[in-house]
């Protein structure tokens, strides 16, 4: 399976499996292959957003959930 090495929580390097609809818009968890993501961090749980496909397999970092066409939670993995 072809992946990207890249820097994941505390300097560590990781190999991540590519998604092949990263940068895909999406309103909703069932639009991408992993996650649909906002980077406006938006503290309100529940606020309307859209948001782009995750382009790997990964859940290390701050991400904003989008599911709904709403924000349904902040998670940052380290």
């Amino acid at each position: 399976m072809p992946g990207r090495g890249r820097g994941v929580g505390c300097g560590i390097y990781s190999c991540a499996e590519r998604t092949k609809d990263g940068g895909k818009p999406c309103r909703n968890r069932a639009d991408c292959e992993h996650l649909c993501v906002t980077e406006k961090h938006l503290p309100i749980g529940g606020a309307a957003a859209s948001g782009r496909c995750t382009a790997v397999k990964s859940s290390y970092g701050c991400d904003s959930q989008v599911d709904g066409g709403h924000i349904v939670g902040r998670v940052c993995v380290d």
